[in-house]
C-alpha cells in the first residue's frame, strides 16, 4: 500500500456522536487518517497530528475507527460556522445501518481542506464500486471470440487456467480407470 493511499489531517470533530452529550456540542481538534483501499476512518487525539509531521508516522493505537465501508454512505459539506478560531467548514458524514442512524460531523479550518476530504471519501467510494465490478468481472470467462474482453491476457490466461483444472480432471479419471482395470485384471 502506498503513502498516497491514506488521507491524514487535522480536523475537528463533534463531540457526541459515541456519547450523548446534553446542551451545546464541543468540537474537539482530533489527528484523522483516511485508508482508500478499506475505507477506514481513525481517528486521534490531536496531538498526534505534531507527532505525525516530525517522525512521518503515528506512534499511538487510534482512540477509534470507523468503517465508511456502505452502499449507503453519504458524505456533504455542511454549512460554514463562525467560532471562536474563526470560520469553521464542516462536512457531515452518514453511514445508515453502520452508524446506527447516527451522523458524523468534522470541520475543517479551510473550505479547500474540507473539499479534499469529501473528494477523498467520495473516491474511495467510487474506486470500491470499480474493484467491486472488476472482481465480478475476472470470477467470470469470456468465451465468445467476438467479444472485445476475449483476447485479454487475463482472459487467455483464465481459460488456460481452466484447460489445465481440466486436462488434470480428466488424468485424474483415466488414473482411476487404470487402477480399477489393474485391480479387475488382477482378480482374473
Amino acid at each position: 500500500m502506498d503513502e498516497e493511499d491514506i488521507k491524514y489531517g487535522g480536523l475537528f470533530k463533534r463531540a457526541g456522536f459515541f456519547n450523548a452529550t446534553g446542551g451545546r456540542p464541543a468540537w474537539n481538534k482530533r489527528f484523522f487518517a483516511f485508508n482508500k483501499w478499506t475505507m477506514m476512518l481513525q481517528f486521534w487525539e490531536g496531538e498526534e497530528e505534531r507527532n505525525y509531521k516530525l517522525d512521518g508516522f503515528v506512534r499511538s493505537v487510534p482512540k477509534r475507527s470507523l468503517s465508511l465501508l456502505s452502499s449507503q454512505l453519504i458524505v456533504q459539506p455542511g454549512p460554514v460556522q463562525r467560532s471562536v478560531f474563526g470560520l469553521r467548514y464542516p462536512f457531515i458524514i452518514t453511514n445508515g445501518p453502520a452508524f446506527e442512524g447516527r451522523t458524523l460531523y468534522l470541520s475543517a479550518h479551510t473550505a479547500e481542506v474540507r473539499d479534499e476530504w469529501i473528494e477523498t471519501i467520495k473516491e474511495s467510494l467510487v474506486l470500491l464500486k470499480q474493484r467491486q465490478r472488476i472482481a465480478l468481472m475476472q470470477k467470470e470467462i469470456v468465451k465468445d471470440e467476438y467479444d472485445p474482453a476475449f483476447d485479454t491476457v487475463d482472459n487467455q490466461h483464465k481459460i488456460m487456467i481452466d484447460l489445465q483444472n481440466k486436462i488434470k480432471e480428466i488424468e485424474q479419471k483415466i488414473s482411476r480407470t487404470h487402477f480399477q482395470c489393474k485391480v479387475m485384471h488382477d482378480r482374473n
